[in-house]
């Protein structure tokens, strides 16, 4: 498993313990603002919101 796997494992599995007004506001927050290294992360929270069925514009 490659460290940007387990990376974003990790952010699922943290992002998977937040309620949706918490996913929703980090996502309104961070968005894509952030560095090509921490792509997983922005990964991770978009696959939790989309489980949930929440959209975020």
């Amino acid at each position: 498993m490659s460290l940007a796997q387990d990376i974003y494992i990790q952010f699922v599995d943290h992002y998977s313990t937040l309620d949706d007004k918490s996913l929703v506001r980090i996502f309104k927050k961070v968005g894509q603002k952030v560095s090509h290294h921490n792509h997983s992360l922005v990964a991770a929270l978009k696959d939790v919101l989309e489980a949930r069925g929440l959209a975020v514009a």
